[in-house]
């Protein structure tokens, strides 16, 4: 997975305001990802 803005991360989540997601993390469906945000199982996103 690229890090780049609007990437699609997991299945058809996008991350949205230059969200940086690490690789192979994992998004829950329809999880919206901000900044400092925790996604999926206490995963640090931005």
């Amino acid at each position: 997975m690229s890090e780049s803005r609007g990437t699609r991360v997991g299945r058809g989540t996008r991350v949205g305001r230059g969200t940086r997601v690490g690789r192979g993390t994992r998004v829950g469906r329809g999880t919206r990802v901000g900044r400092g945000t925790r996604v999926g199982r206490g995963t640090r996103v931005g």
